[in-house]
């Protein structure tokens, strides 16, 4: 058997003080950090390390960058216009422009997100989107000082690659999307039966209603000339076919995942320190984190530092 916790004594921070959560009637969820072991989450943001820990909370990434901030929304959009961030408090001081990569994971305590009306009546019209309070850690009681040094080390690459185009597989679609499929839709947009065939009985081209043009595969994936203007018969299918003979020439390798990706090496170290007396106490803490991404070119480091004193 192992000992159960009754959450409903747990103590929950609401803006202004703390109460136990069987007297909160307030929407809200909560995460002890070193329960859930955040600061191991490979990435060098508290926001991204937070994605599926609480229900009616979005996270998403918008980019690939590494180091970018997540959009972060509680209980879907508020507007079609206005921002959807929620308030951010750390130690009860408040502000939405707060970069969550500047905290040092290890020197969080508690997270607590207040959902519905709520954040409103604490914070105003600030937490109409709802509100993530942060508590750091703090010293306190009579005891020596306390050093904590953690150091993390690990490895990203891609695991599958998806198929991919060369560059002729590639003409070949997109000469189908601007001449093949065009050439047909004029046709069948006149109410005319599609040509079994798209050469006449001379074996030239037949043109489509309202002038729409039919250029053979190997007239549009080439650098031949057409006689009747003097230019390509199409700008977009020469340039494909120039390529192609470059990377003829290069021998370069298709697909390009050997040029655009690499391994990434992601690290990181902290150092703390904690203690105190019976009427103050200290928590100091310092991390730096380096983190790369899988595309070359694309990588993050960051520095945080925290301290914080108490005085009773």
């Amino acid at each position: 058997m192992q000992q159960s916790l009754n959450s409903m004594d747990e103590v929950i921070v609401v803006g202004y003080g703390v109460q136990k959560r069987s007297h909160f009637t307030g929407a809200s969820s909560s995460l002890n950090v070193e329960r859930a072991k955040l600061d191991e989450f490979p990435s060098g943001r508290l926001d991204k390390a937070l994605a599926g820990r609480f229900s009616g909370v979005e996270i998403r990434d918008l980019s690939g960058q590494v180091g970018d901030a997540p959009q972060i929304k509680i209980r879907g959009s508020s507007s079609f216009s206005a921002s959807s961030s929620p308030l951010i408090v750390i130690d009860g001081t408040p502000s939405a422009d707060f970069d969550l990569s500047d905290v040092d994971m290890s020197a969080v305590k508690n997270i607590e997100i207040l959902k519905d009306a709520a954040s409103t009546a604490i914070y105003g019209s600030r937490g109409a989107n709802g509100v993530v309070l942060i508590t750091t850690k703090q010293g306190g009681g009579d005891r020596k000082p306390v050093f904590n040094l953690k150091m993390n080390q690990g490895q990203s690459s891609v695991i599958r690659y998806y198929d991919q185009y060369d560059v002729d597989e590639y003409a070949l679609r997109r000469w189908e999307v601007l001449v093949k499929a065009p050439w047909e839709t004029s046709f069948l947009r006149n109410n005319l039966a599609v040509p079994a065939s798209p050469y006449n009985d001379q074996g030239n081209p037949i043109d489509g209603p309202g002038g729409k043009k039919y250029i053979p595969f190997d007239l549009f994936f080439s650098n031949k000339i057409n006689p009747v203007n003097g230019s390509f018969y199409h700008s977009e299918g020469a340039g494909y076919f120039q390529l192609n003979r470059i990377n003829e020439m290069l021998d370069s390798p298709t697909p390009q995942e050997s040029v655009t990706t690499n391994s990434a090496n992601n690290s990181s170290v902290s150092l703390s320190a904690t203690g105190g007396n019976n009427r103050t106490g200290y928590y100091v803490s310092a991390a730096y984190r380096k983190e790369e991404g899988v595309m070359i070119n694309n990588n993050f480091n960051t520095i945080a530092f925290t301290a914080n004193m108490i005085q009773r």
